[in-house]
């Protein structure tokens, strides 16, 4: 095995290198976002002071986007970059 450490993603959202001290994980923190309004096209969402829009992505129905990203519903930026993948 080469000198670098190899990182390797944990289901819990935790980060742990080969030869990691055992016990001695990171926790990465995700941002939760609050989606403030969808009409099916463009969903307008923040977190905190932060804003920002998503489109619609092609490969998902109208119907789906609004049941992904509700009104008032909240949504963490893994399950968000999930929903934009193909």
């Amino acid at each position: 095995m080469d000198n670098y450490m190899h990182v390797v993603r944990k289901v819990s959202g935790s980060v742990a290198g080969f030869g990691a001290i055992p016990g001695e994980e990171k926790t990465m923190k995700t941002k939760t976002w609050t989606v403030i309004t969808n009409n099916g096209k463009q969903a307008e969402l923040e977190s905190g002071v932060e804003k920002k829009a998503v489109q619609k992505p092609a490969h998902i129905s109208t119907r789906e986007f609004v049941h992904w990203l509700g009104p008032e519903s909240r949504i963490d930026d893994d399950s968000l970059r999930s929903l934009f993948k193909l």
